[in-house]
C-alpha cells in the first residue's frame, strides 16, 4: 500500500493488567498501566501503517538514544521506509 503525503506519529498506552517485564506506569493517562506503542498513521485514511513496542531501554534499535531521546529514535524507526518519499510528518 502507497500511502498518502501526510503522516502522523501516535504515541498510546494499551491497557494491560497482566504480567509483563516491560510494562510501563504513567499516571496521567486513564489507563496507568499497560503496553506503551508508537505507530506511523496515514493521516487520510487513518491506516496504520506500522507500529512498534516500546520494550525498555534495552531495546534493539538501529538509531543512539543517546543522539535522539527515545522518541526521537522511534519516530526515526517508523518513518525509515518512508523518507526521501516527500511526506510530510
Amino acid at each position: 500500500m502507497t500511502p498518502y503525503q501526510n503522516l502522523s506519529i501516535d504515541e498510546s498506552l494499551i491497557l494491560h493488567k497482566g504480567r509483563l517485564l516491560f510494562k510501563q506506569y504513567i499516571p496521567s493517562k486513564r489507563s496507568r498501566f499497560g503496553i506503551k506503542t508508537f505507530s506511523i498513521v496515514d493521516e487520510e485514511t487513518r491506516f496504520i501503517l506500522n507500529s512498534l513496542i516500546y520494550a525498555g531501554k534495552n531495546h534493539d534499535l538501529k538509531y543512539s538514544q543517546k543522539d535522539f531521546e527515545y522518541v526521537g529514535v522511534f519516530t526515526l524507526e517508523l518513518m525509515d521506509r518512508y523518507q526521501n518519499l516527500k511526506h510530510h510528518l
